[in-house]
């Protein structure tokens, strides 16, 4: 007999997709002013570009009114969730801090160019939310 496998409805990763589409976008540049906000939350993150840099032009110009196409999908995880020992050190803000810091690091980018949106999530969805994210925006990764 082979083994039976759970798969998580279709409508819950249409919800999931509806809910990321309505988050806000902000300037990647201007994380700090939202640290309060974010602050204490785990979840997905999505990175978007609208620079000028030319292997990724397409994306700037699907990006310039919404940002819809990702560049790149991240998590922030609870590193103590497996034990339940740990606290959000860091979450959804110290993963943002450590991208804009590698963009700034890069001689060819500009923080100025990035934007980004967050979803929020309970611990538990946090991987599950970040492999349905991708598979549905399969986002160029240059990170």
């Amino acid at each position: 007999m082979p083994l039976e496998v759970f798969q998580a409805p279709a409508t819950l990763r249409e919800q999931l997709i509806e809910f990321q589409a309505r988050q806000q976008c902000y300037p990647l540049s201007e994380l700090e002013q939202h640290k309060e906000e974010l602050a204490g939350y785990v979840g997905v993150y999505l990175l978007y570009y609208r620079g000028q840099f030319p292997l990724y032009a397409n994306i700037t110009y699907a990006n310039q009114a919404k940002c819809c196409m990702p560049i790149y999908i991240g998590k922030a995880e609870n590193p103590g969730k497996r034990t339940g020992k740990g606290t959000i050190a860091g979450g959804l803000v110290g993963r943002l801090r450590e991208h804009r810091n590698s963009i700034r690091q890069a001689p060819n980018l500009d923080v100025a160019e990035f934007h980004f949106t967050v979803v929020a999530m309970a611990v538990d969805l946090v991987a599950w939310g970040e492999a349905i994210l991708i598979r549905h925006f399969q986002p160029v990764i240059f990170l």
